[in-house]
């Protein structure tokens, strides 16, 4: 259950469902400007306003789309071989 006064129901119809887990993970500082600048576009280009968290469950469910579509020409096994 969610802390007294915080939402627990994404904002953004694309994604509009209860959610139920938290996951954290840490990003660079370069990542953190480029979701937030991302945000601002999206709300001044396309008029949608959103949250860096929809922003980011929405990049996660395009990953594990793209794998499972494409499995070893997805754009996690490329960037992640190209890692190694």
């Amino acid at each position: 259950m969610a802390p007294k006064g915080h939402d627990t129901k994404s904002r953004t119809p694309l994604v509009d469902v209860a959610l139920s887990e938290r996951e954290y993970f840490r990003c660079t500082d370069e990542e953190v400007e480029a979701i937030e600048t991302l945000k601002l576009e999206l709300r001044r280009d396309c008029g949608i306003k959103t949250s860096k968290q929809d922003i980011e469950r929405f990049a996660l469910k395009a990953i594990i789309e793209d794998y499972k579509q494409n499995t070893e020409e997805s754009i996690i096994c490329n960037a992640l071989n190209r890692k190694r």
